[in-house]
């Protein structure tokens, strides 16, 4: 695995002076435009020259720094003054770090990684590079660190040696960079165009009720509780469907809510509900709570097992979902004593251990629902859409609109974009937003057919055959 260390990263906010006198090879003192010994000191290092360029060297301050336009120099603690010619009006630098360190790890995780190498930066690149030729497998990592105090930076994100995925973020960092024809992040940066890569991620979650978007969320009920919170990641008024203890439940508006708890307070097993300000709302009020046991198991059970043994099941649902402490089980089914089939760290909880006589509580009230986008941060995130040509199109045309100023390239790639997302529509997109609980498929639907009509009113019209 090649790794490929950006060293712009080392002049990225630091400061930054330039030669205001030609300096030869071999010379130890550097006259610049000023000196500010508030931000450089004896030992700090400093790259003369520009990344990139071939003349582009790491030299060390050597001496006690005075406000001026000199600095005394040499090659990092090591005598001998510059390696080349440089000449006026060249940057000079200075940088935290004078070296990388490589490291590899079996999993995507800097802690208990080992060294594979420590190198000097190489300023006359764009990169400081290294190849690792014994491994094939895991993730590499790599960090600055500075010869003198021993410090270091914070470790990069993992790298798989096997590459990103076809989804992943890392991969289509790359890829709108080549659309963009700005390989070198002299301009556009990462984090410009994560930026973008998450807002349209956004754009395409929220246009229609994608399937890779859906999820399955639950509740417990609480008795004589009667609204309950939607899951923070579900896209505000959306869920589609409702079931409560097995039954599924119809879905009214608002105002139908209203009218049915006008002068009652009825309570009883819920057969109605309503969205409103991000909370299930049932009708009637839940009159119990959740059914509960224990766990009945003296080794308790472990994070991976898949059969959980309690008291009795009696009273929960042949199939669905349970929660014990903070980590939500779902389960396919039940005898008297045992949950079966169960999938651990649903809804994204943690698998856990649990112990013996812990209280297992019913996931009673369940939903369905488009979930909202992660954001992507990592470069091994991965994206839910199915074409991270979307993504990757819709962000280089914004960037190439916005920071690039570009019109001709932003018309060029956005023409790419429509036919990417008219793909993703014809494949994915058979369902859409609109008002709560509507989805497009009927058969998902259970209504109400409850009205309310002023009795002054003449009948309707009734047309037959």
């Amino acid at each position: 695995m090649l790794f490929l260390v950006r060293n712009h990263e080392l002049i990225k906010d630091r400061e930054k002076t330039y030669l205001t006198a030609d300096a030869d090879a071999a010379a130890t003192t550097l006259t610049v435009r000023a000196v500010d010994t508030n931000s450089m000191a004896d030992n700090d290092y400093l790259i003369v020259g520009e990344i990139g360029t071939k003349n582009a060297e790491v030299m060390q301050i050597n001496g006690t720094v005075a406000d001026g336009t000199s600095l005394t120099i040499d090659r990092s603690g090591a005598a001998g003054g510059l390696r080349y010619d440089h000449s006026v009006g060249e940057s000079v630098y200075r940088i935290d770090y004078n070296r990388v360190e490589f490291l590899r790890n079996t999993t995507d995780t800097s802690v208990g990684s080992s060294q594979l190498a420590l190198n000097e930066v190489q300023p006359d690149d764009l990169y400081t590079r290294y190849e690792d030729t014994s491994n094939t497998t895991g993730f590499g990592f790599s960090r600055f660190n500075n010869a003198t105090s021993a410090a270091n930076s914070a470790y990069s994100d993992g790298i798989p040696y096997t590459g990103y995925g076809p989804r992943s973020l890392g991969r289509m960092l790359r890829m709108v960079r080549r659309h963009l024809g700005e390989p070198d992040f002299t301009f556009i940066t990462d984090e410009d165009i994560i930026e973008e890569i998450d807002e349209k991620q956004r754009d395409v979650a929220h246009e229609r009720l994608w399937p890779f978007y859906e999820d399955i969320f639950s509740l417990s009920t609480v008795a004589y509780q009667r609204e309950y919170d939607i899951d923070d990641d579900v896209v505000v008024g959306k869920p589609h469907t409702v079931v409560v203890r097995a039954e599924p439940i119809a879905k009214i508006d608002a105002h139908r809510f209203d009218t049915l708890h006008w002068d009652t307070a009825t309570t009883g097993d819920p057969t109605h509900c309503s969205v409103w300000n991000n909370q299930l709302r049932f009708y009637p009020t839940p009159s119990t709570a959740a059914d509960t046991d224990l766990i009945n198991d003296a080794a308790g059970i472990t994070a991976t097992a898949t059969t959980i043994t309690v008291d009795s099941t009696s009273g929960f649902a042949p199939s669905g979902r349970i929660i014990i402490d903070s980590e939500v089980i779902a389960y396919t089914n039940i005898s008297s004593t045992v949950f079966r089939g169960c999938t651990r760290g649903m809804e994204e909880t943690t698998a856990a251990t649990h112990a013996d006589d812990a209280t297992v509580t019913e996931r009673d009230i369940i939903y369905t629902a488009n979930r909202e986008p992660n954001e992507l941060l990592d470069p091994n995130d991965q994206t839910l859409i199915r074409d991270p040509l979307v993504l990757v199109y819709g962000a280089a045309m914004e960037l190439a609109a916005g920071k690039m100023n570009n019109e001709s390239l932003h018309d060029r790639i956005k023409i790419k974009y429509d036919q990417a997302l008219t793909k993703l529509r014809s494949k994915f997109g058979q369902k859409y937003t609109s008002t709560n609980f509507r989805i497009k498929d009927k058969s998902e639907v259970v209504t109400d057919l409850g009205r309310f009509k002023d009795p002054n009113d003449p009948p309707s019209t009734t047309i037959s055959d």
